[in-house]
């Protein structure tokens, strides 16, 4: 991650991921007590209560900045300019996937390996520009453009 504090609405931030490894599985869901599943279950249910809670806080949020201030503060601008300039760029992505409980007699497995993922901001006639050279410093409602480059991606 690098970031850059004393030009954070100039300079993009970078986050950088290298050599990630997933393993996913299917978990057996026959060999849970009634408990887990009862626990398992209040945790959907509560997730699912909190997220409408949130969605009802955010549409409230919503009306009450639409009804004041229309360009926003100080925080909120700079915040806007430093996500416009985030870049992700992800080195040696490896994902695999294991089940062995759906088929016991034939166990299956499947896996991905992405060599490099960039997303960066881009501008017509720039590559890889700051956001903050586009005209969203005198429109904010401007559109900012991001480009994807995608390399070795497989299936194994």
């Amino acid at each position: 991650l690098n970031v850059p504090w004393s030009a954070l609405g100039r300079q993009p931030i970078r986050v950088t991921l290298e050599d990630v490894h997933v393993l996913a599985s299917h978990e057996d869901k026959s060999e849970w007590t009634e408990y887990q599943i009862r626990q398992r279950a209040g945790l959907v249910k509560e997730r699912r209560i909190n997220t409408l809670l949130d969605m009802r806080r955010k549409r409230h949020e919503a009306q009450r900045d639409a009804n004041s201030d229309k360009e926003g503060g100080f925080m909120e601008q700079l915040l806007s300019k430093a996500l416009d300039n985030l870049e992700l760029e992800i080195k040696g992505l490896h994902i695999r996937y294991e089940d062995a409980c759906s088929h016991p007699d034939l166990p299956f497995s499947v896996g991905l390996t992405l060599g490099r993922f960039c997303i960066s901001t881009d501008h017509v006639g720039q590559k890889e520009a700051q956001a903050s050279k586009n005209s969203r410093d005198k429109d904010p409602n401007a559109e900012i453009h991001k480009s994807a480059l995608c390399e070795s991606l497989a299936k194994d």
